[in-house]
Order: C-alpha cells, then sequence, then structure tokens
C-alpha cells in the first residue's frame, strides 16, 4: 500500500505540480512559509561515478517467506534494502553474504545502518540515514570457499520483525572477488544460512523497486559559480526522472530491465561554487514530491554539518511549497550537499539557492 501512495504522490506531482511552479515564478516573495519566490532552475552537469547498488525493495509488503531479492557483485557494493513483514505472525529478515568461489574472500563492511523493527516507515527512514552518514569503525571478514555469513546480526541468524514492522538498511561493502547477496524473510525458528539454500525467490509488487544497478553515485555540479545578486533564486531539482534520470539496471532473478523509480540508495553530492557579491547566500531543502524525513550532509570549505530533515519529528514535505533551511554562507566559497532519498521518502526534491536578506 505504501508503494501505491508513493506512486500516486509521485505522478500527481507532474500533473499538478508543474502548474503550481509557473505560479510561483510569477511571485517575488520571499516568505518561504506561505509560497515559493520566483526562481530558475540552475543548469547542472550529472556524472554517474561510484559502487555498484544492489536494491531490495519488492515485494515491499512481503507475504510470503523466501528471498525478496539476490544477485552476485564485486568490488565496492552498496545494499539498500526496505521490506515489511505482511504476514499475520512473526519473522525473520536475514542478509546472506556467500562466498561462492573456491578460494577465500576478504569482505570489508565499511558501512552499516539498520533500523529497529518499526511500525513508522518514515522514522525508520530517518533513523537508516542518521546513522549512514554518522562515522563508522570498519569490520573485515574472510569467507572461505562458499562459506556464509548473515550481516544485519553478525552471524545471529537476522533479526526478528513482528507482522507489519519495517526493517530497513543501507550497507557499503568492499570484496576482493564476487559475493552472493541475498534477501530473505524466513521462519521464525529456521536458520538463515540453511533457509537461504532452499528458499524460492519472491515474485516483484507491481512497483517493481528491486535490481542491481551500476554506479551508485551521481556527482552533480553547477556549470557556473553561483552569485546571489545577479542569480537571485536558483533550483537544482534531483530524482525527478527529467531533468535527473532514474538510474536503470538489471534484475537476473527475473532477468529483466530494472529501473530505480526513485533513485533510493543513490548518493548524491551537490557540487557548487559562489562568486563574491554584497550580499550572503542561503540553502533550502524543498520537498516537492511529497513527505520524507531523513539526513543532508553539508560540506563547505573546512566545515561538516549534519542536518536531521525535519529537526523535530519525522515528517517533512506536507505541502508541495514546504521548505527547510540548510545552511547560510558568506559569498566566495565552494561547497556540497550530500543528499540520498531516504526510505519511504517521496521524490522528487529540490535545493534552492537564494540571496539572503
Amino acid at each position: 500500500m505504501l508503494k501505491y501512495l508513493k506512486f500516486f504522490l509521485f505522478c500527481f506531482s507532474f500533473l499538478f505540480y508543474s502548474n503550481v511552479v509557473q505560479a510561483a515564478i510569477k511571485t517575488t516573495s520571499y516568505d518561504w512559509n506561505t509560497q515559493l519566490p520566483a526562481f530558475t532552475y540552475a543548469k547542472v552537469k550529472t556524472v554517474a561515478t561510484g559502487p555498484t547498488l544492489i536494491f531490495s525493495d519488492s515485494p515491499e509488503m512481503v507475504p510470503s517467506t523466501g528471498i525478496m531479492y539476490q544477485d552476485t557483485a564485486s568490488g565496492a557494493v552498496r545494499l539498500f534494502f526496505h521490506h515489511v513483514n505482511d504476514t499475520p505472525t512473526p519473522k525473520r529478515i536475514a542478509i546472506i553474504l556467500e562466498n561462492p568461489k573456491l578460494a577465500k574472500l576478504t569482505l570489508k563492511i565499511k558501512k552499516q545502518a539498520l533500523s529497529k523493527p518499526n511500525l513508522d516507515y518514515l522514522a525508520a527512514g530517518k533513523e537508516v540515514q542518521e546513522k549512514y552518514f554518522s562515522k563508522h569503525q570498519e569490520l573485515s571478514l574472510t569467507l572461505n570457499p562458499l562459506q556464509k555469513y548473515e550481516l544485519l546480526s553478525h552471524n545471529q541468524n537476522g533479526i526478528v520483525f513482528q507482522s507489519q514492522e519495517l526493517v530497513h538498511g543501507m550497507y557499503e561493502l568492499q570484496t576482493d572477488g564476487p559475493v552472493t547477496v541475498k534477501v530473505i524473510c524466513l521462519p521464525l525458528y529456521d536458520q538463515a544460512s540453511i533457509y537461504a539454500d532452499i528458499a524460492k525467490i519472491l515474485p516483484p509488487d507491481d512497483q517493481f523497486l528491486r535490481g542491481t544497478f551500476p554506479l551508485a553515485d551521481r556527482q552533480v555540479t553547477l556549470e557556473k559559480p553561483y552569485n546571489p545578486k545577479k542569480d537571485g533564486v536558483i533550483a537544482v531539482i534531483l530524482a525527478d526522472n527529467k531533468q535527473d534520470a532514474f538510474a536503470r539496471g538489471f534484475d537476473p532473478t527475473i532477468n529483466k530491465p530494472a529501473i530505480n523509480y526513485g533513485n533510493y540508495g543513490v548518493i548524491y553530492n551537490l557540487n557548487y561554487r559562489s562568486e563574491i557579491a554584497e550580499i550572503p547566500f542561503a540553502i533550502r531543502l524543498n520537498s516537492y514530491g511529497g513527505s520524507l524525513s531523513g539526513h543532508v550532509v553539508l560540506e563547505n570549505n573546512a566545515s561538516i554539518t549534519d542536518v536531521a530533515i525535519p529537526q523535530v519529528g519525522f515528517e517533512f514535505g506536507k505541502t508541495w511549497y514546504e521548505t527547510i533551511p540548510l545552511a547560510s554562507y558568506k559569498n566566495n566559497n565552494s561547497g556540497k550537499i550530500i543528499f540520498s532519498p531516504p526510505g519511504a521518502g517521496n521524490l522528487p526534491v529540490r535545493f534552492f539557492f537564494y540571496p539572503e536578506k
């Protein structure tokens, strides 16, 4: 049901919000609490880089035990999973990492962000992003040929989630060879490592949010330095599938191409420079597509700031024009905004750069 709501809000944003934006462009108001000021979209250059993304979010509402998604990858690998126990009884969720080769595999867990089982899906998304963007202690493992390792509980048989609870997570791995990843829902008292060998692969739901996607980072750079006095209010839109295309990959479990509707699990680095002007500038986030809850990291010169979205609570973006101030800077500097679409969040989003009065 949640994905149907996301899909409705996403489609509605393009049918309705495009007209509203035109109305916003006609006003010169800077009252961000009531409407958007006049703005133009900035020209940007986008380059795809980074790890392979293994994305498991379909079926989101898991109707029975089985494998939600599996694939084999090597090198830098990012895992993003988002699943609800839609059965009437408690189950376990586990991620099995298996060495498929007859040689030892060295595997490093560079980042691990796991939500507690939660009935509040926006809260789970925010929890994962808070953990993901914090400091991590790297964990190194060696897997013998055909050896398995359960990732979520560190070989303690996965974690229990009750009916209608969500478990969401985002991990960064580095391997020196191929590793097979299986995201599974299993009976409460079965062993995950054994069940992974006999479980059937569950079909995707109607929204088909799963697959393996190469180059899961995006470097988005303003084509010219921002001058708040000359340029006024400018915007950069992310994950709208127009100015910023959805990632494309492949689902080997059904042998079909895959599209990441919303670019979940993609890490954006929005890079900018500013020119000398008489006035400072500020940055705001606009949840253009609907509600979301997460974190944004701001790097400017030598400073790094983590901003919770929203600061209090778990819902931001109740109206199309709602914005959150992120930072204010003096002119003539450079920086970047690090953003990733949070689990259960609605896309697209916009970042506004504007002269601060």
